[in-house]
């Protein structure tokens, strides 16, 4: 996780995308305008991440805590920071639930806007 936050914040998409798996699901809450909510398959990802920082004239994302983890499952909280080149800057956090294979690459991607949701989905509530 923390390798390919790092990877993310030096620009190295490839890098990242090689720990997904080929058919890899990602999934975004509808809160950055102008982007689908689901992207498959690493070319999928790849356009996410074209179209996800392209608005950002700086981007980078920190792993803020580990919320739970368990076999073939993380969920963390990452904290987005940014800025977009008309100056607007971003500072925020976001609940994300990766899924991964035994290979540990990862299948599934979740990013959340409401904690809540996330930890249900995360299998830590009973709703």
């Amino acid at each position: 996780m923390r390798s390919s936050i790092e990877q993310w914040n030096a620009h190295e998409y490839e890098a990242v995308l090689a720990g997904f798996h080929p058919e890899v699901v990602w999934r975004v809450d509808p809160f950055f305008p102008d982007m689908d909510s689901v992207y498959r398959g690493r070319d999928g990802v790849r356009r996410f991440f074209q179209s996800f920082v392209e608005p950002w004239e700086q981007i980078s994302l920190e792993l803020e805590r580990i919320i739970d983890e368990r076999p073939g499952q993380i969920f963390v909280e990452v904290k987005f920071m940014a800025k977009a080149r008309e100056g607007l800057e971003v500072d925020v956090k976001f609940p994300q639930i990766y899924r991964y294979d035994d290979d540990n690459l990862v299948t599934e991607f979740h990013g959340f806007t409401d904690e809540a949701e996330a930890r249900r989905e995360a299998g830590l509530t009973d709703g």
